[in-house]
């Protein structure tokens, strides 16, 4: 069994997966410049993934030049038996996808698409154009989560040929918080300017149109409560916004840690008692899995697509809707008081079927 896999540059959720299937992946970056230096546009700087993304597992990168007839040779004499094409939106992807076909290669796709960001009848129209021709060249469809599934199943591709290839975040790693011993968390607090006995809210996201959690610190203002101090991690064109917002508020109880790289993330996790994320677009939302996988509970917008698969609610956590203050309030509140074992147990139910070793085998089954 041989699987290609096309995609722009590694990322931490999905490496992991390339390494369990070391022996029969072979992964294709079509990004020179990314595979080594990951700069996201939506934060202006460079993210940190640490030093081992490359490692571990079989990859090649596009040559700048000549790209087309290297995939060409690439997939003729690689002869996969699945080949999956991460999304379709540049000339590599298509490329693939086309090639796919000419090669007579059993053809997948990656869509982490969702209905309601399909507001405009031009681009309703363009999807319609995009799946009547995926349609003719893709066997199989992969999907980051339930609403991505229900995208699909609007633009008319059967249910069969669906399954899960998510955005995965590392359970291990992540549960690594609930270790960290009481005197780093202690210095942590202290340096964050946040008194030992308060319970922390933490957020963490990109501070731009898309993401910034303007709702949250809204919700927290109108909290009042003393005992509680709002942690945002992030950045972007937005964060003095969000201080200059935070100020106009009078919150005095709020700490901004600015961008802080993912190695770094579980002991900030180990601090908290809930996690938010009110983003108002947000196809999944990777942090959601490791909050999850932190024992927070957990509380998003409706427009967050991890929510619809990762909390159940009452249970884990809460969904509001996107934009309603007074709403997020009230999950707040609820937050704060949830019976912790069942907690426990249902984020431990929900991170046994969000893994790499389940992701791994819906590719698997695929071929």
């Amino acid at each position: 069994m041989k699987i290609g896999i096309v995609i722009t540059h590694p990322t931490q959720f999905d490496v992991p997966i390339f390494k369990l299937g070391h022996e029969f992946i072979e992964v294709i970056y079509t990004d020179r410049k990314r595979v080594t230096n990951i700069y996201d546009p939506e934060i202006k700087q460079t993210v940190k993934w640490g030093d081992k993304n490359l490692e571990g597992y079989k990859f090649d990168v596009i040559p700048e030049k000549g790209a087309f007839k290297w995939i060409y040779r690439k997939f003729k004499a690689a002869k996969y038996d699945l080949i999956i094409t991460n999304g379709y939106a540049n000339k590599y992807y298509v490329s693939s996808i086309v090639l796919g076909k000419f090669f007579a290669l059993k053809n997948a796709i990656r869509v982490d698409s969702v209905l309601y960001n399909n507001k405009s009848r031009v681009k309703r129209i363009y999807k319609q154009l995009v799946y009547f021709f995926l349609k003719i060249f893709i066997d199989h469809f992969f999907v980051v989560g339930t609403l991505s599934k229900n995208h699909l199943l609007k633009y008319g591709i059967k249910d069969e040929k669906i399954s899960n290839f998510g955005y995965i975040s590392d359970n291990d790693f992540f549960s690594t918080s609930l270790t960290v011993p009481s005197e780093q968390k202690e210095e942590l607090k202290e340096a964050l300017g946040i008194s030992p006995a308060s319970k922390v809210v933490l957020c963490i996201s990109k501070h731009n149109e898309r993401e910034a959690p303007f709702d949250t610190l809204q919700a927290f203002e109108k909290l009042h409560d003393d005992t509680l101090h709002l942690l945002l991690i992030g950045d972007g064109p937005l964060h003095q916004k969000l201080i200059d917002m935070a100020g106009s508020l009078k919150i005095k109880n709020v700490s901004f840690a600015g961008y802080i790289k993912f190695t770094d993330l579980p002991i900030y996790y180990s601090i908290s008692n809930v996690f938010i994320h009110d983003s108002h677009d947000e196809p999944w939302g990777v942090s959601v899995q490791e909050a999850i996988a932190c024992a927070l509970p957990v509380i998003t917008s409706d427009k967050v697509g991890a929510s619809f698969d990762l909390i159940s609610e009452g249970k884990n956590g809460y969904v509001f809707k996107a934009g309603d203050v007074e709403g997020l309030v009230e999950k707040m509140k609820l937050s704060l008081v949830m019976d912790k074992a069942l907690l426990a147990q249902t984020n431990l139910a929900i991170l046994d079927q969000w893994n790499y070793k389940k992701t791994l085998e819906n590719i698997v089954a695929a071929v």
